[in-house]
Parts: C-alpha cells; structure tokens; sequence
C-alpha cells in the first residue's frame, strides 16, 4: 500500500479537526486524490470503527 501512512494522517486530520476532505486533498499526490481517501474512509477507518463501538460498553475505565 503506497502512501499508507500519509492518507491514514490525512484521514485523522481531517476527521478530527472536522474540515472535510478538500483541504486534505492533493491532485498531484496519488495517495491524496478524493477519490482515494473516500474509498479508504469508507471501507478501511469506517468499518474498524464498527468493529470497535459494540465493544466500548464492555470496557472499563
């Protein structure tokens, strides 16, 4: 996977600053075209993210 680690961080910055993914993109960056991080948004962080929420109730903090 070619440019793993930069759209994982443009991914987390985006969602946790909550800008969207415009500012993140980058036409010229392969790993950073829209198209791109919408398909790893939804099928990579958005379905770890299913995995993880029946789980929290269960952990104890």
């Amino acid at each position: 996977m070619v440019g793993l680690l930069v759209w994982l961080v443009a991914l987390l910055v985006s969602q946790s600053c909550d800008i969207g993914l415009t500012p993140v993109t980058d036409p010229e960056n392969k790993a950073l075209t829209r198209s791109r991080l919408s398909h790893v948004d939804q099928n990579y962080l958005r379905s770890a993210n299913d995995t993880v929420e029946p789980c929290q109730p269960r952990v104890r903090v």
